[in-house]
């Protein structure tokens, strides 16, 4: 009743035999010590906890309840489960799960490929967006590795980071699904990175500055991709120049870009543009990627139908390994691939990895020497 365990004794006589004769566990059940320890945040309530006491060790592993992220594993005192290595954890497929020393809970985290679409690595989305931009620092300071004036600049780009990301949830370009804690778990494997101590050319609006990079990445269910396409916010220098108001902290960088293309850098004493194109000059210093597939340019979708290899044997007849494989063929835009190598004296990295066809006749043909 209510999630109390109750247990009755049973009208029937008991006997056993040495084979039945349990182990008592040398360790005494605390449920005092193990509610405080490990239960009071979960479902479990004090009131179903066994009394305290010496119990057999299988007893305790059949019989008690664990508390969440615990297990009883012969023996009454509870230890950490480990989820990750066991696929229980709540991790994305495309996250890397973490057991702590104990193995008390676990910790997920998005491949770095990956984008944060839930927080805690729960979702990892396959494709998003990833904005880079470069941020001068505090002008006329020592940026040596280990100098106050570089926390003291790494904490203003910090700031900077949230500003941004105000920005674009402000303007819309984030949609509500969005937050910062998401963004900011995004781009852990994305750390704030010192450029260059010092710009020395004079000519620089970032002359005697400190070059910063940051990145943000989110995922596409995330975004306003219209309003990303066109690109107007990254474009626009006096929004930039209104949110990074701080001179003494920060600048944001000014490059030139060509107005037919935003790939093509130039300037005002060598335009370089094609097809005779101006050359904008006080561009803010932002870059723009599309990223599909696990953050990759091209847009390719890899799934797997969970193939296995069952058995492998030799066959001395044919001189050939005989390899029995068992897979799922019904799901759509999935083809199953085993890759094999060459055996042989004096083979190249290239040639190694690769199939001849005129041993595997089943295959197509492929354009070149070597095929997969």
């Amino acid at each position: 009743m209510s999630s109390i365990k109750t247990l009755v004794v049973s009208s029937v006589d008991e006997f056993c035999t040495s084979d039945d004769i349990r182990i008592q566990d040398a360790n005494e059940w605390d449920p005092d010590y193990w509610w405080t320890q490990a239960y009071s945040n979960g479902s479990i309530p004090r009131v179903s906890l066994a009394p305290g006491g010496f119990y057999c060790k299988d007893f305790c592993t059949d019989t008690f309840s664990p508390a969440k992220f615990y297990e009883f594993r012969e023996s009454c005192i509870p230890t950490g489960k480990d989820e990750c290595s066991r696929g229980e954890s709540t991790c994305d497929v495309n996250a890397y799960c973490e057991e702590p020393v104990d193995q008390v809970g676990f910790e997920c985290e998005c491949d770095e490929k990956y984008f944060v679409s839930q927080i805690d690595g729960t979702v990892c989305a396959t494709s998003g967006v990833e904005v880079e931009f470069q941020m001068g620092g505090m002008i006329r300071v020592d940026d040596t590795p280990g100098s106050a004036n570089l926390e003291i600049n790494r904490a203003n780009m910090v700031d900077a980071r949230l500003k941004l990301i105000d920005e674009l949830i402000t303007q819309q370009y984030l949609n509500g699904q969005s937050s910062i804690a998401l963004l900011i778990e995004g781009v852990k494997q994305y750390p704030i990175d010192l450029v260059t101590p010092i710009i020395e050319d004079s000519s620089s609006p970032l002359f005697m500055r400190p070059l910063w990079r940051i990145v943000l990445r989110a995922p596409d269910v995330h975004l306003n991709l219209a309003k990303i396409a066109q690109g107007t916010i990254f474009d626009d220098i006096a929004t930039w120049a209104r949110v990074f108001n701080d001179s003494d902290k920060y600048m944001i960088n000014q490059v030139g870009q060509c107005t037919n293309d935003r790939a093509r850098s130039c300037d005002a004493g060598n335009p370089s543009c094609l097809n005779g194109a101006a050359c904008i000059t006080d561009r803010a210093d932002f870059t723009v990627n599309k990223l599909d597939a696990g953050g990759v340019t091209a847009p390719l979708q890899v799934e797997s139908s969970g193939m296995e290899v069952l058995s492998v044997d030799y066959d001395i007849t044919q001189s050939a390994f005989s390899v029995r494989m068992r897979y799922n063929d019904e799901i759509p835009g999935v083809i199953d691939a085993v890759f094999l190598s060459h055996m042989g004296v004096d083979q190249n990295p290239l040639r190694l990895p690769t199939f001849r066809s005129d041993e595997f006749p089943c295959l197509p043909l492929g354009t070149q020497q070597f095929q997969n």
